[in-house]
């Protein structure tokens, strides 16, 4: 009876170990795959929901290993994993929960974990009946040998809450928007401080807006201390825009200058708005036409062309991030204005045949003002990975014959970029790792890491930088228009009368006739805006002072060995080609200035007074701040900028308006701009004038290819440096001039028996 009874135990054991062990199976394998059904998602699947597949799996006619391979270089920016074992992108699975439009970004404190978000996508028998939405969050790891980033535990909804607008906004075909209730296509990013998610909710000001909300407080944040900082927007903002506004607004994405002043991007295309942004969600007017002139320039000649407006646009696309041109690696990268940039990518999208299809470019502009733009994609990205053309998901309502010529590629539309590194937020280097997040046809998320400099690996300049022509002019920048004022060319010549010389009258360029120069010399070519810069460098009164004789031999002693140019430091690009640039309009430029004055920010801390414990013996100390004035009276710019990150004295001693108002008018002579709106008290009395010179000094800094609002200033700043040295031998000869009339005069006849 007992052997009995333990077979009959023994068998009945057995049968439920197998069983013990192909549940296990079953529960890794659906574990292994992403598959499993926790909270937030039934126990069974739910027969309208379809698992979501990894990306190895062909759907939609999608590429993988046993297809020929197409090669897209031709045509795009190849984009490769750093990390996936076949370089491809990667699945983002929300714990079985169909999802599209996901953000990335570094966990706060944990390792090799991110935090993922995405908006609930319903299945579509549902899309028509619900008017509630929702966002999905999750703290992520990789599994999958890299294949997968997925949830750790059960993704959670972000509590973001829904908002009442005004229903009148919402008419017509739109009236279903005032119903909708949850937040719509929201971007989880980091500022320089704090992330923030930005989503389409019920709007105030019009049918549909954009809001912002500070995320420390929509999840469990692991760094407690950390939320007692208010970095802004601690409760759901709704933001402003310079209107108009439209009836649904999406996209918009936040930067940060390099104070970390924030600004709304509300449109790339087919012109910039942008705004400074106010912690209330209030912004100011419309900043882009302060870059409008080279700006309207890039985006004519580097945005793609639009076929047919109807079925095709541009619009932006993802957050924005800080990133310098130069390796973290490199210990002689620092960031600077000229070297670090705003990223952002913008799309463009086509929808021919009852599909979309969305090719993203990158953008870099500048993160100082004007924010002009400084590059462009030269040609999308693409993700290794995408299906190549004929492997999009076909449209099921194509007839035979269309659906046999149908040859449209994978849709993946990029909505967010991060840095992969834990501790990086907004800003980053060109070496780092930068996640692109992205949704797959409407039904999938998926996500891509890849080294930022290649993103930035072929683009369009709009300032050109070309290797194979250095120092030649941008074809963008100069038109027949543009060179009119050469045509106004004098020539300072030698007349042969008694060693006299003279001014021409202006010159032409139509052409060149043989013959022999009637005069015995050499002649110096100027034009009269640069004449009217040298006079005034040389005598500052004006061209009727100068005593044309004494220059002309003053610089026929300057002139160069190879009898091209004078002896003159005219700067690299310029000794090259010997050529000159253009001049701005004054009247623009004054405008200009006066904006700049009144809606940026110039504002400069007063100087750390930690400084001062780590210096042991500052000369500066001792003197009187007028003596401090007077000395710094007498140095450069550069000299001026070197002293104050030397001495605290100093800093201290020159923090004041009075200081700078001197000091601009003796730095910069050739800025009569400037000079004319301070004496007229043009400028807010607000003003930092310590900012307010930095900025003016920056802008104004000759460089190969500037391409701004003060273009002309720039040269201007370039040709009285080089007057300069012109006015040092001038003057010497001058001198020399007056002490031989001085010991030549004759005697008074009545004296000369004396």
């Amino acid at each position: 009876m007992l052997a009995k009874g333990l077979k009959r135990i023994a068998s009945v054991v057995g049968a439920l170990l197998v069983l013990i062990l192909l549940a296990l199976q079953l529960y890794h394998r659906n574990h292994s795959n992403g598959n499993s059904r926790l909270p937030l998602s039934p126990t069974h699947p739910n027969s309208n929901e379809s698992p979501s597949p990894p990306p190895s799996d062909n759907r939609w006619g999608r590429q993988d290993e046993d297809q020929p391979q197409i090669d897209m270089s031709a045509t795009h920016t190849v984009l490769s994993s750093v990390s996936t074992p076949d370089k491809k992108w990667f699945h983002i699975d929300f714990g079985g929960r169909h999802a599209i439009n996901p953000s990335i970004i570094p966990h706060p404190e944990q390792p090799n974990t991110w935090i993922i978000t995405a908006q609930l996508h319903k299945p579509s028998d549902q899309r028509t009946s619900s008017v509630w939405f929702a966002e999905l969050v999750c703290d992520a790891v990789f599994r999958d040998d890299g294949r997968t980033l997925g949830c750790i535990d059960p993704p959670l909804i972000l509590p973001i809450a829904a908002t009442i607008g005004d229903s009148n906004n919402c008419v017509g075909d739109l009236s279903f928007f005032a119903l909708n209730v949850g937040p719509h296509d929201a971007r989880v990013f980091y500022g320089p401080d704090a992330p923030y998610t930005i989503y389409g909710s019920n709007s105030h000001f019009t049918c549909f807006g954009q809001w912002i909300q500070d995320l420390r407080p929509l999840v469990d944040w692991k760094r407690p201390m950390d939320l007692l900082y208010d970095h802004g927007f601690r409760q759901a903002t709704e933001l402003h825009r310079p209107l108009p506004f439209s009836a649904v607004e999406k996209n918009w994405f936040l930067f940060w200058d390099a104070t970390g002043q924030a600004y709304v991007h509300y449109d790339v295309s087919p012109n910039r708005v942008f705004a400074k942004l106010d912690p209330s969600g209030l912004v100011g007017p419309d900043l882009a036409p302060l870059a409008s002139s080279t700006d309207n320039i890039c985006l004519q000649h580097h945005l793609p062309t639009l076929k047919d407006p109807e079925f095709e646009s541009i619009h932006q696309a993802t957050n924005s991030l800080s990133i310098t041109l130069c390796s973290r690696s490199d210990l002689s990268c620092h960031p600077t204005d000229a070297n670090t940039f705003i990223l952002t990518i913008f799309q463009h999208k086509t929808f021919y045949s009852f599909h979309s299809v969305y090719e993203p470019y990158a953008m870099l502009f500048s993160r100082s003002p004007p924010f002009a733009i400084h590059s462009i994609s030269s040609k999308p990205l693409w993700i290794s990975g995408r299906g190549t053309p004929g492997q999009g998901k076909k449209p099921q309502s194509l007839t035979n014959q269309e659906a046999e010529s149908w040859n449209q590629t994978e849709m993946l539309y990029v909505t967010s970029i991060s840095w992969k590194d834990h501790g990086n937020k907004y800003h980053g280097y060109i070496d780092d790792v930068i996640f692109l997040g992205f949704g797959c046809e409407d039904e999938d998320t998926g996500g891509i890491d890849v080294v930022a400099g290649d993103l930035d690996e072929e683009r369009r300049v709009t300032i050109n930088e070309d290797s194979d022509c250095p120092g030649a002019y941008d074809l963008y920048l100069v038109d027949e228009d543009s060179i009119r004022w050469a045509s106004t060319a004098h020539c300072h010549v030698p007349t042969g009368i008694e060693s006299k010389v003279a001014v021409s009258g202006p010159g032409d360029g139509y052409g060149h006739n043989d013959g022999e120069d009637r005069y015995a010399g050499p002649a110096f070519p100027w034009h009269p805006d640069c004449y009217m810069i040298l006079s005034l460098a040389l005598t500052g009164l004006g061209a009727h002072k100068i005593d044309l004789e004494l220059l002309y031999h003053t610089m026929v002693e300057m002139i160069r060995a190879d009898g091209k140019a004078l002896d003159l430091d005219y700067g690299v690009d310029v000794i090259r080609e010997q050529e000159d640039y253009w001049k701005s309009i004054n009247s623009k430029l004054v405008g200009y200035i006066e904006d700049v004055a009144s809606y940026c920010e110039f504002d400069c801390p007063f100087p750390n007074p930690n400084r001062q414990t780590r210096v042991r013996h500052d000369p500066f100390s001792r003197l009187p701040v007028e003596i401090v004035h007077s000395i710094c009276s007498y140095l450069s710019g550069d000299s001026m900028k070197a002293l104050l990150q030397a001495s605290f004295e100093v800093s201290v001693a020159t923090h004041h308006n009075s200081f700078w108002k001197l000091f601009i008018k003796s730095d910069m002579p050739w800025f009569w701009e400037v000079h004319r709106l301070v004496k007229y008290n043009k400028l807010p009395g607000y003003l930092n004038y310590k900012g307010f010179y930095l900025w003016l000094d920056h802008v104004s800094t000759p460089k190969f290819g500037k391409a701004d609002n003060f273009l002309g200033v720039a040269n201007r700043r370039r040709i009285w440096g080089l007057c300069q040295e012109v006015k040092i031998k001038y003057d010497r000869a001058w001198t020399h001039a007056s002490r031989l009339k001085i010991l030549t005069c004759k005697l008074p006849e009545e004296l000369a028996t004396v």
